[in-house]
Order: structure tokens, then sequence, then C-alpha cells
């Protein structure tokens, strides 16, 4: 099934799985667009579920079924796959393995969504950092220990606010020249307009004339 939220995100279900065990479920995003979140439908981690992993390439997420059960269904929300304000990716996507696994999200970035995978059953019955959808309950403890031959953690990771200085660029011009009138100029981007503008080496009526914004706001000019 497919639908368009209010935000313009996607949710699909993913086809129901055999009832072999690690038989797959998997929704795959359109082109364009990524996972931002991913859990086994039916639930089950850990007894009729091996729990639920997201590709690192962010396009795919992918339900486990477990040995004795009657198949999975992968849930997912597909966003779209865009930059924040400072050229970066906005999701970002890791993934660990081992009988000791944990996941920290890069410098900039914030947990968004942690999922754990694995084909041995004892290693997910009983634990209480994923709940029976395969999802942490606090992302930010993406992490699982003492797993048997291995476990795989997922973890998506969003572009803080901050390291984008909320949607916000700053510049500083060229030095202008030392004649009277001379001018540093910032002209923004497109789709950008100035919001901010100064004189930023000071000196207001000794050194410096002052500065203005264009009415157009795309320049600021001291």
């Amino acid at each position: 099934t497919c639908e368009i939220a209010d935000d313009g995100e996607l949710s699909y279900d993913g086809a129901l799985s055999g009832s072999a065990d690690d038989d797959t479920s998997v929704v795959t995003c359109d082109s364009g667009y990524v996972v931002s979140y991913c859990e086994v439908k039916t639930g089950g981690l850990g007894s009729t579920s091996d729990g639920a992993w997201v590709s690192t390439s962010g396009d795919a997420c992918t339900a486990v079924n477990a040995g004795g059960g009657d198949g999975v269904i992968a849930h997912a929300t597909c966003s779209l796959n865009s930059n924040s304000a400072d050229g970066l990716p906005f999701y970002n996507y890791q993934q660990d393995s081992g009988t000791s696994a944990s996941l920290d999200c890069p410098a900039g970035y914030s947990p968004h969504l942690c999922t754990v995978h694995s084909p041995w059953l004892q290693n997910l019955d009983g634990n209480t950092n994923f709940n029976d959808v395969g999802v942490a309950s606090d992302s930010s403890r993406c992490e699982i220990d003492e797993c048997d031959n291995w476990c795989r953690l997922s973890l998506i990771c969003t572009r803080d606010d901050g390291a984008a200085d909320d949607g916000e660029l700053s510049y500083d011009g060229a030095l202008s020249g030392s004649a009277d009138d001379d001018t540093s100029v910032v002209t923004c981007d497109s789709g950008y307009v100035v919001s901010y503008c100064e004189v930023k080496t000071g000196g207001l009526g000794s050194t410096s004339d002052g500065a203005w914004v264009s009415t157009s706001g795309d320049a600021c000019t001291a």
C-alpha cells in the first residue's frame, strides 16, 4: 500500500514474506527518496521475527522472518533525499555488526532511528532496548552486546539544524580597495536573501561610510 502524507512523505508496506527462516519483506523507496523510518510491521521481535535493517545507501528497509514465523511485513516511510542548507545530505546511514555492535552519528548529525536484526532469536528475545517491531526505544542508545555469532544495527541520522545555522549561510565579502567609496559586496546565492548585513571591519563615521542592503534583498554592500 502507498499513501501520501501531509508532509510529502510516502508510507509503504512490503509484501508479506514467506514463512521460511530468513525470508524477507522489502520496501525499496522510489528514486529521489530515502528511508526515514523502518520497522517489522507484524512485530514479534525475538519470536517470529529476526528484526529489520536499513541499507547504507538509504534506499531500502528489510524485515526478516524467523524460523517458525508465518511471514513478516516491512513498513517504511520514504522521504525526499534532500540536502541541508550547508550542502550536506539531510539523512545519513550507519551500520555495524558483530558479537557487540554500537553506532553513533557523525559530527553535525543526531540519531533519528535505530533498528536491530539478528538471525539468532536468543540475541533478541527479552532485549529491552528494542521494541516488538525492532526499533530502539531510544535511538541515541543504538547498541547491543553479548550476541551469539552476530547482531546488526542500522542507524538513521539527521542533519542538525544548528550545523546548518537553521538554513542560514554566512559570508564575508572581499576586502574593498582603500579609495573613497570603494565597496565590499556580498551577493546571496539563488534562492537566498540577506537577513543580516554589517561592516565587519567597523569604523562607522571614521574609516567606513556604513552599509546598505539592496531593495531586492540579494546583496549587502559595505
